[in-house]
């Protein structure tokens, strides 16, 4: 896991090695969410593609996520509303 700081302007430096994972460069725009309790930034246009291995910048994004549960619950929810 990699780790930042918040300045005292509230200004987050994404540390090069998230910003190479995912391609992103300088003055990419970001969706900021909370979901949760959880900080979620997420770019508002996709990365470029188109270099070799780009399914590579995909390993572990989900790492420590439950996404798994999170869409077993949703669809339980769906189910017994009737949906």
């Amino acid at each position: 896991m990699v780790t930042t700081r918040i300045s005292a302007q509230g200004q987050v430096i994404l540390p090069k090695e998230v910003r190479d994972r995912l391609n992103l460069e300088q003055g990419q725009e970001l969706e900021v969410e909370v979901v949760s309790g959880t900080i979620v930034l997420r770019p508002t246009a996709p990365a470029q593609l188109g270099q070799a291995h780009d399914w590579e910048n995909l390993y572990g994004c989900l790492e420590g996520s439950d996404v798994l549960n999170d869409l077993l619950r949703e669809h339980q929810r769906e189910v017994e509303n009737g949906r």
